[in-house]
């Protein structure tokens, strides 16, 4: 929220595709709800939100996902 608003993932998702970004957090300066309520208001779409909230990690890391 510092640099940026939480329309940027949705605009970076856009930009790059939604299947190259991968949420982090600035915690402890941020804490960690906050910026995760930031992410799922800018991002919207459901199926955006699983990529960048997760899903990108869990496929980078090669770990399953339910």
């Amino acid at each position: 929220p510092f640099l940026s608003r939480s329309d940027i993932y949705r605009l970076a998702a856009a930009a790059a595709g939604s299947r190259k970004i991968l949420f982090a957090t600035d915690y402890p300066l941020i804490p960690y709800g906050r910026t995760l309520a930031d992410a799922r208001a800018g991002i919207g779409d459901a199926t955006l939100q699983s990529d960048i909230l997760g899903r990108n990690a869990a496929r980078l890391l090669g770990v399953d996902t339910p």
